[in-house]
């Protein structure tokens, strides 16, 4: 079995960072894993600076022609993991980027999948999910289906058996993305479970310990203490996430000469279940959980981190309202 990562990169952001701490993750969990990283051409001379850390660790090297006058970075990045099935010679396991790998991952060939095996998104069924508007949304304006069988499927890791269902699922996929990108639909999720839908189901459930989504409004704290793969969401820049590895100045370290930061990455490497130092608190009960996941909530703090003064005009008529409640309705 292959080890799959794929990667779009024009030398900015800290993506070509991210694959390298995660498949160095991989080779310290299993040191005789076979990874192949599947580029478009285009990115070939950005990932020089890291040629030594892929060499040493025998990394083959894919590429893809893809039009970068036409596609985005991002755009080329999903358009790689349509078309990766046809690359790969054997049965493969695909893994995010913005990923740790905390225990060796041989057993998923153990797992009772006949096909195409993922994690729900967030590891909600779909009628609960925190962002079922935004795949309604998405799903509407292309014409698809957001789920099948109440299961919207996140695409940050997929085992594949080679098959001619999984190829035919992949070579929908595909379509279906390019379909939905004229439609205005960068996102990847919403084909990927069209296609599911179309299929009748062809992907089966995994249990949330392969792909652990560590999303402040993920329902994933009863996986993290099993879970193989820790996936903490780097790609959502305008959230900060629960782990510590989304802090850049630390995935920037395996590349450069920080020592400070270099000994906190290996660290994480080493005990990567324990990398939530920089988590404040906790969701301690449902009502906490529907509060954060509203859309109140979700204008309120982006109020906070656009508007700090609009902010804190709120918080203290919140406070003065607060003063009226326990100092005078209450005595009156």
């Amino acid at each position: 079995m292959k080890y799959v990562y794929v990667l779009s990169y024009d030398g900015k952001g800290t993506y070509l960072e991210q694959m390298l701490v995660s498949i160095t993750s991989l080779k310290m969990q299993m040191h005789s894993s076979e990874i192949i990283i599947i580029l478009d051409n285009n990115s070939k001379k950005y990932i020089n600076k890291g040629n030594r850390i892929l060499k040493s660790f025998q990394v083959e090297i894919k590429y893809v022609d893809i039009d970068c006058m036409e596609y985005n970075i991002v755009e080329r990045s999903r358009i790689l993991k349509t078309l990766m099935y046809n690359l790969i010679n054997e049965d493969f396991l695909y893994i995010d980027s913005d990923t740790i790998i905390c225990e060796d991952l041989s057993t998923i060939q153990n797992q009772n999948i006949d096909y195409i095996g993922m994690v729900k998104d967030y590891h909600y069924n779909y009628s609960e999910h925190p962002a079922r508007d935004y795949f309604d949304i998405n799903a509407k304006k292309c014409g698809y289906h957001p789920c099948y069988g109440n299961l919207h499927f996140n695409g940050g890791m997929m085992y594949v058996k080679k098959s001619q269902l999984s190829l035919g699922f992949f070579e929908l996929w595909h379509n279906l993305y390019l379909q939905g990108l004229k439609n205005g639909v960068p996102a990847d999720q919403a084909s990927l479970n069209e296609a599911n839908y179309r299929l009748k189901g062809v992907i089966k459930e995994m249990n949330g310990i392969w792909n652990c989504q560590l999303s402040n409004t993920a329902c994933s704290a009863q996986y993290v203490y099993h879970a193989k793969i820790l996936h903490y969401m780097a790609s959502k820049s305008s959230v900060k996430m629960p782990y510590d590895l989304a802090n850049e100045d630390i995935l920037r370290s395996i590349l450069s000469e920080d020592k400070e930061n270099k000994s906190k990455l290996d660290n994480i490497l080493h005990d990567p279940k324990s990398a939530f130092c920089s988590t404040k608190g906790y969701l301690c009960d449902i009502d906490d959980v529907v509060i954060i996941q509203s859309i109140f909530f979700g204008r309120l703090k982006n109020i906070y981190i656009h508007k700090k003064k609009v902010y804190n005009s709120f918080n203290r008529i919140a406070r003065l309202l607060n003063y009226i409640d326990n100092h005078i309705i209450k005595k009156s």
